[in-house]
């Protein structure tokens, strides 16, 4: 069966929790919850690859747009010339080296005016408060606000600030400046945010970030018959950084906090109540128990 032009739209369960504590200082208790997301997912099929693009949205406010590379390798007639660029993978077959990279935007954190920040740690030589003799290296905060495209604008080969923001004007109940992280997920040295050639200010202006991430594809002879999905991809994670004032997972309905006595309680564990849930199915109790008159009855012959 196939659907032209079509989207799922999904709840995943990725594995993993989203966030868990057990704590045994002075008193025992358990919180924890689940990771799902709500995943929009399509297919591209381009030539002799698919791109299977997935927008995950999580419930700690977390936005992902990733895309993973699959299909099969193209070919060549084996030339031993070029045995530096190619991998052989048949008896009279090779494939070159190639990359393959995907364009994606992240877009801004509010409808107010917008910033791009950049945060990274420096070291500076400090005295002691309580030893005025002694020095140690001190790791500390180092903020910019970035005023131009050119200067946003990372490129191959430079160093790049560990947090890259989207923050705006707005602040949050602890007064920090509400702001998206903008966290790049590919290989070592295939990341760049694409500036325009003309000096374009962006400070207070709604603010797109461009982002080229993608990863070298050297072809191996597991690419045989298809390559595979793990470990090929790249894509960009939106996560709120100050955006609200706390989790905002700790309202959901999945959260779990266990104390002592309060295992087989509703509002506190909603495994221990599935058969009140409005959603749950009304099941009979499962038995293994088989009774001999519910056995198939065989002839002689």
């Amino acid at each position: 069966m196939r659907f032209r032009n079509s989207i799922c739209i999904f709840e995943l369960y990725l594995g993993q929790p989203l966030r868990r504590h057990f704590a045994d200082f002075f008193h025992n208790s358990y919180g924890g919850m689940a990771n799902t997301a709500l995943v929009f997912r399509t297919i591209t099929a381009i030539g002799n690859y698919d791109y299977m693009w997935d927008f995950i949205f999580y419930q700690n406010g977390a936005v992902e747009a990733k895309v993973h590379a699959t299909g099969y390798i193209t070919s060549s007639f084996l030339v031993k010339a070029v045995s530096n660029t190619a991998t052989r993978w048949h008896q009279t077959c090779l494939e070159t080296t190639h990359s393959l990279y995907q364009l994606q935007s992240g877009s801004g954190c509010s409808r107010s005016e917008e910033h791009f920040q950049t945060k990274d740690m420096e070291f500076k030589n400090v005295s002691l408060p309580w030893m005025k003799q002694h020095y140690a290296m001190v790791p500390h905060l180092v903020e910019k606000t970035l005023h131009t495209e050119q200067e946003a604008a990372l490129l191959h080969g430079t160093k790049t600030p560990r947090y890259l923001h989207i923050s705006s004007n707005q602040t949050n109940r602890w007064g920090h400046k509400r702001s998206y992280r903008l966290q790049v997920t590919a290989l070592p040295g295939t990341t760049s945010l694409r500036a325009s050639p003309r000096e374009v200010h962006v400070l207070g202006q709604d603010l797109v970030a461009w982002v080229t991430a993608g990863f070298l594809h050297i072809p191996h002879a597991e690419d045989i018959p298809n390559t595979v999905t793990v470990g090929n991809g790249g894509g960009v994670l939106l996560r709120p950084h100050n955006y609200f004032n706390e989790d905002p997972s700790i309202e959901s309905p999945d959260s779990v906090y266990l104390e002592p006595g309060s295992e087989s309680s509703c509002e506190s564990n909603r495994m221990a109540c599935v058969s009140e849930e409005s959603c749950g199915a009304a099941l009979e109790a499962f038995t293994y128990g088989v009774r001999p008159e519910d056995l198939p009855q065989f002839g002689d012959d």
